[in-house]
C-alpha cells in the first residue's frame, strides 16, 4: 500500500480512541484474538482469522494472492483486490461501513465459524472418494 495512502487511513482513524492501527507484529494471532475488524493481505493468515470468525478487510499485496480464492464473501471475508489498485477513500468508506453494519459484521462471523478449518484431510478424502465413486 502506498505510503500516502496509510499516512491518510491513520491520520483519518487517528482521532478515534478505541481504534488501534499495528504494523510488522511479530505475536499477530495476540491481536487478532481481540479484535473487532482486521485488515490483512490473502495469505495464510486468512485461515487463522476464520478460525476465529473475526470480520476482515482483505487488501492482496500481489498478483498470486488474487489467485487464493478463499478471501471471498462467502467464506466471510471482504476482499477489495489488489491493494496498490485500491484508493484511499475506498479503504476508507468499506471500513466505516463495516463498522456502522453490525448485520454485516455478524453475518461475516457466521459465515467464517462455519468454515471446517480443523478437519481439512477428511474433507479432502471425502471429496477424492466421492469424486471416484461418480467416475467409477
Amino acid at each position: 500500500m502506498d505510503i500516502k495512502i496509510k499516512k491518510g487511513i491513520k491520520n483519518e482513524f487517528n482521532k478515534h480512541s478505541n481504534v488501534e492501527i499495528f504494523e510488522n507484529v511479530k505475536n499477530i494471532s495476540e491481536y487478532m484474538y481481540k479484535a473487532d475488524l482486521i485488515f490483512t493481505s490473502a495469505g495464510r493468515t486468512m485461515y487463522e482469522i476464520a478460525s476465529i470468525g473475526v470480520p476482515c478487510i482483505c487488501l492482496c499485496q500481489n498478483n498470486r494472492e488474487l489467485t487464493h480464492t478463499f478471501a471471498n464473501a462467502k467464506n466471510g471475508f471482504i476482499n477489495l483486490g489488489l491493494g496498490k489498485d485500491i484508493n484511499e477513500e475506498e479503504i476508507i468508506d468499506t471500513m466505516e461501513n463495516l463498522i456502522n453494519n453490525t448485520n454485516i459484521r455478524i453475518e461475516m462471523n457466521k459465515r467464517m465459524l462455519n468454515i471446517d478449518l480443523k478437519h481439512g484431510f477428511e474433507n479432502i478424502m471425502s471429496i477424492v472418494k466421492n469424486k471416484y465413486k461418480k467416475t467409477y
